[in-house]
């Protein structure tokens, strides 16, 4: 199950778990970000099960809430806010109870919706008390298709120790890479670096930093 991962997240104390914007965030940093979010949960009707939409890049409010949503048994649905057009289709496909956007100054917007969640998928993932990862691709005919993951399932392979890394974020918030990226590291005590472009000079310079 997915409770070691706090826990484990948690001993790594001071260790930098995120550099985002010039600034960086420690793993105990984190994890009290994560308690922040979970004790907002109950007033925004959040429980096991919930779909929820965020619109996000990676950044310290998105991951303590991804990692919120995954402690909690809810079901997440990354997007990126290059996605924006796109976003309606997918909180009508994914049958998002609640969108919450957070900005680039990390800022955070929560919208309800009156919807209830009916696919028995799912209804499997609820029955199995497992939280879910909701991953869109255009598919090849064009239209948004949406492949519902067991995130319990996901994580276990991170369960095993491994070897500690720093790593760059070229694959984004909604790409099932990305998120891989984001778990193998933090579950290893490694750091995440966030790069505001793909220029060669961020890039390399970002390389000599960290």
């Amino acid at each position: 199950m997915r409770h070691w991962l706090l826990e484990r997240l948690g001993s790594f104390g001071d260790a930098p778990a995120l550099s985002w914007a010039a600034q960086s965030l420690s793993y105990a940093s984190l994890v009290e970000r994560t308690h922040a979010w979970l004790a907002r949960f109950p007033e925004l009707g959040i429980v096991a099960g919930t779909v929820v939409v965020v619109e996000a890049t990676f950044s310290p409010q998105s991951t303590a809430l991804l990692l919120a949503l995954l402690e909690r048994g809810a079901v997440a649905v990354p997007v990126t806010p290059g996605q924006r057009v796109h976003r309606e289709e997918f909180e009508a496909i994914s049958q998002a109870e609640l969108t919450v956007v957070i900005d680039e100054a990390d800022a955070h917007q929560v919208t309800k919706h009156a919807r209830t969640p009916g696919h028995p998928l799912f209804a499997q993932l609820r029955s199995r008390g497992h939280a879910g990862l909701v991953i869109f691709s255009s598919g090849s005919s064009g239209a948004a298709k949406a492949v519902l993951h067991d995130f319990d399932s996901l994580l276990e392979k991170f369960h095993a120790p491994r070897q500690k890394k720093t790593v760059l974020t070229f694959l984004l918030f909604d790409h099932i890479g990305g998120i891989d990226t984001l778990m193998n590291a933090l579950a290893n005590g490694g750091g995440i670096v966030t790069t505001p472009s793909r220029d060669p000079d961020v890039v390399l310079g970002l390389v000599a930093k960290h």
